[in-house]
């Protein structure tokens, strides 16, 4: 009260009375000198409007000046118990309210409190040994609790950031620093209290991100990344073998190819390639040989071709052709040399026809013929003129008869006829 006291009566009472004479002196110039001082100023301006709108001029520079004077910075209060300094508190917005409150113990700053905001509630709150500060907790949300603290070494850099992101009152983000830079960040993503992802940086850069998917304590999916912090490779480990059985590449944060160990025998056996994100090939080492034996390519994520190599050469020796994820076409090499020497057309993924190349010279020479996937009629050319002289009709698949131009005039000479695949009749065309 007397350090109230005192300052009243010392610095506000006579700002006041000062005030007050010097608005008195302007008094004769208002009101009392009104009449002598009309002379002085040209008739037109002596209007009822223009004095109005002094009148108001006065009016709003009165209010105005009243509310500045209203507003008055609270003054540096400091308070002492046993005769030392135990607290300050100030204010740093002129708004009349303390903002920061310093506590001290023996003369040193032990807590030092903030209201940042100035909402009339402590937001910062730092902690000092020996006058420096260790320890900090801030309110960033100003509901009120601390959701972020921060460990600091001697020198005031910060080792250790921890958050609260979720505002549930548990750390979910810890951040930790080394000569005040970021080297490692952990998190709880799913917020039960179990750290399951971390990242790691270098001069302050992420570079590598490890995630524990299944909340085992292993680290299923390791990400590495470039100078710029863009994904450059992925490596997953599901079965925590320590092993990845899949691997994915980028480029420009985009999937360019993923590589996949399907037997969990540590070597790779699939590899899927990406154009803008879409799957356009795919090689398979199908015998786990070490060696690609299948090969399917895609457009728009949609199937078009797929090859086999079935003797091992390297080589695809059937190719099979998609449209709108449908069997198309079929193409084989029967003799593994690398000649296509058959061909099959298929319609909603059942073959139609079949044309085959006997002789290895490039030209079909039987040509077979199907309903519902079932043959129905081969038709062959025994003799490579380019002319058939074989006829077979079929029926559950079983040849029921057959015709022949056996002296490859163009005309029939005779028929066959069969049952039960066996041969029971034969004539001859006269």
């Amino acid at each position: 009260m007397h350090r109230e006291k005192d300052f009243f009566y010392s610095n506000y009472l006579p700002q006041r009375r000062q005030e007050r004479k010097e608005f008195l002196s302007l008094r004769p110039l208002c009101l009392c000198g009104y009449k002598n001082h009309i002379k002085l100023l040209p008739k037109n301006i002596i209007t009822r409007k223009n004095i109005f709108l002094v009148i108001i001029f006065l009016s709003l520079f009165y209010s105005y000046w009243s509310q500045a004077q209203e507003k008055k910075k609270a003054p540096t209060q400091i308070f002492y118990e046993e005769g030392g300094k135990a607290r300050q508190e100030e204010d740093s917005n002129n708004d009349s309210r303390p903002d920061t409150w310093i506590y001290y113990t023996q003369g040193e700053v032990q807590r030092h409190v903030q209201d940042t905001n100035f909402d009339a509630k402590p937001d910062v709150w730092s902690y000092y040994q020996k006058g420096n500060l260790f320890k900090q907790e801030k309110d960033t949300d100003h509901d009120g609790r601390p959701d972020t603290w921060f460990a600091l070494d001697s020198a005031g850099n910060t080792q250790e950031k921890t958050k609260d992101t979720n505002n549930d009152n548990r750390p979910d983000l810890w951040t930790y620093y080394e000569k005040g830079k970021i080297v490692r960040q952990e998190a709880d993503m799913n917020h039960d209290q179990k750290k399951d992802v971390f990242l790691y940086y270098q001069n302050e850069k992420l570079i590598k991100q490890g995630e524990d998917a299944d909340q085992d304590g292993k680290i299923e999916v390791w990400s590495y990344f470039d100078s710029a912090s863009r994904i450059t490779k992925e490596e997953v480990d599901n079965n925590s073998d320590g092993k990845p059985e899949v691997i994915n590449y980028f480029d420009n944060k985009k999937l360019v190819r993923q590589e996949e160990d399907t037997n969990g025998d540590g070597k790779i056996d699939l590899r899927s390639f990406f154009e803008d994100e879409k799957l356009a090939r795919r090689e398979v080492d199908s015998k786990k040989r070490g060696k690609v034996d299948l090969w399917s390519y895609y457009r728009n994520n949609q199937l078009i071709k797929y090859e086999e190599d079935r003797n091992d050469d390297g080589k695809p020796d059937v190719t099979y052709y998609y449209e709108n994820g449908l069997l198309q076409r079929q193409e084989e090499s029967t003799q593994k040399n690398g000649k296509i020497d058959r061909w099959l057309s298929y319609k909603d993924n059942k073959i139609e026809r079949q044309e085959q190349d006997t002789n290895g010279d490039s030209q079909p020479d039987i040509f077979s013929y199907f309903q519902d996937g079932s043959l129905i009629r081969q038709e062959a050319d025994t003799n490579k003129d380019g002319k058939i002289d074989i006829w077979s009709y079929y029926e559950a698949n079983k040849i029921v008869r057959q015709e022949e131009d056996s002296n490859y005039d163009g005309r029939i000479e005779q028929r066959f006829f069969f049952e039960g695949g066996k041969l029971v009749r034969q004539e001859k065309v006269e």
